[in-house]
Protein backbone atom coordinates (compact mmCIF):
# COMPACT_ATOMS: atom_id res chain seq x y z
CA UNK A 1 0.00 0.00 0.00
CA UNK A 2 1.44 3.50 -0.70
CA UNK A 3 2.32 5.98 1.97
CA UNK A 4 4.43 8.54 2.84
CA UNK A 5 7.47 8.10 5.51
CA UNK A 6 9.92 10.52 7.54
CA UNK A 7 12.49 7.56 7.22
CA UNK A 8 15.61 8.80 5.92
CA UNK A 9 16.70 7.20 2.72
CA UNK A 10 18.60 8.37 -0.17
CA UNK A 11 19.00 7.30 -3.62
CA UNK A 12 22.32 5.18 -3.17
CA UNK A 13 20.01 2.96 -0.89
CA UNK A 14 18.32 1.84 -3.83
CA UNK A 15 20.87 -0.59 -4.52
CA UNK A 16 21.08 -2.32 -1.58
CA UNK A 17 17.42 -2.41 -0.61
CA UNK A 18 16.85 -4.26 -4.17
CA UNK A 19 19.30 -6.76 -3.86
CA UNK A 20 18.02 -7.46 -0.48
CA UNK A 21 14.51 -7.67 -1.83
CA UNK A 22 15.40 -9.67 -4.63
CA UNK A 23 17.54 -12.29 -2.96
CA UNK A 24 20.34 -11.46 -4.29
CA UNK A 25 22.24 -11.95 -0.90
CA UNK A 26 25.86 -10.60 -1.33
CA UNK A 27 27.36 -10.35 1.82
CA UNK A 28 29.97 -7.88 0.04
CA UNK A 29 28.68 -4.29 -0.31
CA UNK A 30 27.92 -3.32 -3.55
CA UNK A 31 28.91 -0.11 -3.14
CA UNK A 32 30.65 1.73 0.14
CA UNK A 33 27.78 4.38 1.07
CA UNK A 34 24.28 2.49 -0.41
CA UNK A 35 22.83 0.86 2.78
CA UNK A 36 19.96 -1.86 3.10
CA UNK A 37 16.78 -0.27 3.97
CA UNK A 38 14.18 -2.26 1.92
CA UNK A 39 11.90 -1.85 5.92
CA UNK A 40 11.96 1.61 5.33
CA UNK A 41 10.69 1.37 1.92
CA UNK A 42 8.37 -1.38 2.83
CA UNK A 43 6.83 0.74 4.96
CA UNK A 44 7.98 -1.20 8.47
CA UNK A 45 10.73 1.24 9.63
CA UNK A 46 9.79 4.87 10.41
CA UNK A 47 13.37 5.87 10.83
CA UNK A 48 15.62 4.89 7.59
CA UNK A 49 19.24 5.59 8.10
CA UNK A 50 21.20 7.13 10.40
CA UNK A 51 22.70 10.46 8.32
CA UNK A 52 22.72 11.54 4.16
CA UNK A 53 25.70 13.60 3.14
CA UNK A 54 24.84 15.73 0.07
CA UNK A 55 27.00 17.17 -2.47
CA UNK A 56 26.38 20.53 -3.80
CA UNK A 57 27.08 21.32 -7.90
CA UNK A 58 30.70 22.73 -6.38
CA UNK A 59 31.35 19.62 -4.23
CA UNK A 60 30.91 21.40 -0.96
CA UNK A 61 28.86 18.80 1.23
CA UNK A 62 26.48 18.52 3.71
CA UNK A 63 25.12 16.44 6.32
CA UNK A 64 21.35 15.42 7.97
CA UNK A 65 21.19 13.88 10.65
CA UNK A 66 18.39 14.12 13.42
CA UNK A 67 16.06 17.10 11.34
CA UNK A 68 19.70 19.01 11.70
CA UNK A 69 21.25 19.93 8.23
CA UNK A 70 25.03 20.81 8.17
CA UNK A 71 26.63 22.53 5.54
CA UNK A 72 30.58 22.90 5.61
CA UNK A 73 32.46 25.98 5.04
CA UNK A 74 32.80 26.94 0.81
CA UNK A 75 34.22 29.61 -1.08
CA UNK A 76 32.32 29.10 -4.02
CA UNK A 77 29.53 31.48 -5.27
CA UNK A 78 26.24 31.70 -3.18
CA UNK A 79 24.12 32.19 -6.27
CA UNK A 80 23.79 30.02 -9.44
CA UNK A 81 24.45 33.08 -11.92
CA UNK A 82 22.94 31.21 -15.13
CA UNK A 83 19.44 30.68 -12.95
CA UNK A 84 16.96 33.11 -13.23
CA UNK A 85 15.38 33.64 -10.30
CA UNK A 86 19.11 32.49 -9.13
CA UNK A 87 18.98 29.48 -7.17
CA UNK A 88 20.95 29.54 -4.12
CA UNK A 89 23.88 26.80 -4.05
CA UNK A 90 24.63 26.81 -0.05
CA UNK A 91 28.14 28.11 -0.43
CA UNK A 92 29.16 30.44 2.82
CA UNK A 93 32.46 30.75 4.11
CA UNK A 94 31.05 30.23 7.63
CA UNK A 95 29.25 26.81 8.84
CA UNK A 96 25.61 26.54 8.13
CA UNK A 97 23.37 24.80 10.53
CA UNK A 98 19.64 24.39 10.30
CA UNK A 99 16.38 22.67 11.68
CA UNK A 100 14.93 21.15 9.45
CA UNK A 101 11.95 20.40 11.43
CA UNK A 102 11.29 23.70 11.88
CA UNK A 103 13.10 25.57 8.70
CA UNK A 104 12.89 23.17 5.55
CA UNK A 105 14.31 26.65 3.34
CA UNK A 106 17.08 26.53 5.11
CA UNK A 107 16.64 30.23 5.95
CA UNK A 108 17.47 30.27 9.66
CA UNK A 109 21.47 29.50 9.88
CA UNK A 110 21.39 28.38 13.55
CA UNK A 111 25.10 27.52 13.42
CA UNK A 112 26.44 30.26 15.98
CA UNK A 113 23.46 29.15 18.26
CA UNK A 114 24.13 25.69 18.55
CA UNK A 115 27.82 25.50 18.09
CA UNK A 116 27.83 21.94 20.02
CA UNK A 117 25.54 20.38 17.00
CA UNK A 118 27.39 22.44 14.32
CA UNK A 119 30.91 20.68 15.62
CA UNK A 120 29.23 16.65 15.96
CA UNK A 121 27.99 16.88 12.26
CA UNK A 122 31.44 18.74 11.52
CA UNK A 123 33.00 15.71 12.89
CA UNK A 124 30.93 13.28 11.49
CA UNK A 125 30.93 14.60 7.97
CA UNK A 126 34.92 14.35 8.55
CA UNK A 127 34.62 11.21 9.70
CA UNK A 128 32.84 9.88 6.90
CA UNK A 129 35.05 11.82 4.29
CA UNK A 130 37.88 10.13 5.51
CA UNK A 131 36.33 6.47 5.62
CA UNK A 132 35.85 7.02 1.38
CA UNK A 133 39.16 7.88 0.72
Amino acid sequence: MPGVTDALFSQIDILESLAEFSGYGNPEPLTYDSQNHLAALLGEDQTGRDFVIQQNMNGTLSIIKDNWKYIEPADGPRLNPYNRPRMELGNDPNPQLYNLSEDITESNNLAVDYPEITERLARLLDQVRDKAH
